[in-house]
């Protein structure tokens, strides 16, 4: 054989073996990946400012709408911005005269019969911590009771504080309370503070208290690695 027709040859042999594959990949096609096994799942969200989306671009930006859509879950948001386990919120924090705290948000949470309930947050009681630590203590044990007793059956989350500065005492122990009374009342517990901070310096706005979209995809991000 010539030396000349060898390259030709090869090209024929290429393209028989690539169309050869192809036909083989459409008769055996890979299979679509199976859907979570909590897809379509009714979700109740309780949180702060950043459940409620606060910093995000657009409403299906932020960091609960980010997690519904990736799991297939219908989303119930009750996110208010400005409160916490004890601290309630006016019209400064949530755009209303008043906003409960998320001890009072538990009877609606139970009225919307959801099969998952997850509760974000706790930075906005840092500063009622630092003046009265057990009673934020209470707050959040009784929050994860109350959710327990309404709804033996769901499943529940806690989703830690956050922080967008440094990661003091007071974050630690605030995540350290809400985990201990996950675990108490059988909830699963994700860290953003742990094994590091979920916000970086760059995702926090001018207002050095809210995150921007980078923000809000880095706590799904966080919260969803958890779920697999």
């Amino acid at each position: 054989m010539s030396q000349r027709r060898l390259p030709a040859l090869l090209i024929t042999v290429a393209i028989l073996v690539v169309t050869a594959a192809s036909i083989v990949g459409l008769r055996n096609p890979r299979p679509a990946p199976e859907p979570p096994a909590d897809f379509g799942q009714r979700v109740v969200f309780i949180g702060d400012s950043y459940t409620q989306g606060t910093g995000a671009s657009a409403p299906g930006l932020k960091w609960t709408s980010l997690v519904s859509a990736e799991r297939g879950w219908q989303e119930t948001n009750l996110g208010f911005g400005g409160t916490g386990y004890l601290t309630a919120a006016g019209s400064k924090g949530c755009g209303r005269a008043t906003c409960p705290n998320y001890q009072d948000v538990v009877d609606r949470a139970v009225a919307a019969e959801p099969d998952l309930v997850v509760v974000s947050g706790g930075q906005n009681d840092f500063k009622a911590f630092e003046a009265d630590p057990k009673r934020v203590v209470r707050a959040i044990d009784r929050t994860y009771a109350e959710l327990r007793r309404g709804l033996p059956d769901a499943r529940l989350i806690a989703v830690g504080p956050s922080t967008p500065g440094r990661v003091n005492h007071t974050v630690t122990t605030v995540d350290a309370a809400v985990e201990k009374a996950a675990k108490a009342n059988g909830v699963t517990y994700i860290s953003l503070i742990r094994p590091s901070s979920v916000i970086t310096p760059d995702m926090v706005l001018d207002d050095r208290v809210h995150v921007n979209d980078d923000g809000h995809r880095a706590i799904a991000d966080r919260v969803l690695s958890a779920l697999n």
